[in-house]
């Protein structure tokens, strides 16, 4: 496939399978340092415009008790859901809706997160912006990939992180997967740089997300 701003300098290699072998490859092939003072919720005019739109919804949380978050219930009805609460996981549908409210096709199931895992095109390493599914006991989760820590890692932005949206460091031995879009208007993901950038990140690697 030909992306959108692909410099053809065969840097795509880096991230796509070429072998026909499939799987994740190396979560970085080196480290790209974050400019002075920039942080894991920075906001960057190089980025994906669905991280863009993400990035808006940070801070986005559930409310306690019988009552729904308004922006989540905006969410669900874009996306025409059956359920009206944000008690149910809702990882699947904040990445659904930023790719949906850009432009961007979405698994028909977008709601689980192992679904994302049949959705695009599959990276060997990450790219800012790209999805990334994680395995969870009990079903999976689903986020943008936006950096790593000096730890190596994965700074993940998403959904039902703490019931809310947020910038939370994961394990990348918990990856199941990253992906790219595949449609048409898709860029290139080596058009945002190379390596993922080094932020700064505090607290504990997520380790449930339910």
């Amino acid at each position: 496939m030909l992306f959108r701003g692909d410099r053809g300098d065969g840097d795509l290699a880096d991230y796509f399978d070429l072998s026909g072998r499939g799987g994740v490859g190396r979560v970085d092939g080196g480290a790209q340092p974050a400019k002075a003072g920039a942080a894991a919720g920075g906001y960057s005019v190089n980025e994906p415009v669905w991280l863009v739109v993400a990035r808006k919804a940070l801070g986005v949380a559930e409310v306690p008790g019988a009552k729904t978050s308004a922006v989540i219930l905006q969410w669900l009805q874009r996306l025409r859901a059956w359920w009206a609460d944000d008690e149910t996981p809702w990882c699947g549908v904040f990445v659904a809706q930023c790719m949906d409210v850009t432009g961007f096709t979405v698994p028909g199931n977008w709601m689980r997160a192992r679904a994302w895992l049949d959705w695009g095109i599959p990276l060997v390493r990450p790219a800012v912006g790209c999805v990334v599914v994680f395995e969870r006991q009990g079903g999976g989760h689903v986020g943008f990939v936006v950096g790593k820590d000096a730890k190596g890692r994965l700074l993940v932005l998403g959904g039902n992180q703490g019931d809310r949206v947020s910038i939370v460091p994961f394990e990348p031995s918990r990856v199941l997967g990253f992906r790219w879009p595949d449609d048409e208007k898709a860029i290139a993901p080596t058009y945002f740089g190379g390596p993922l950038p080094v932020l700064a990140a505090g607290g504990v690697s997520s380790v449930n997300e339910a």
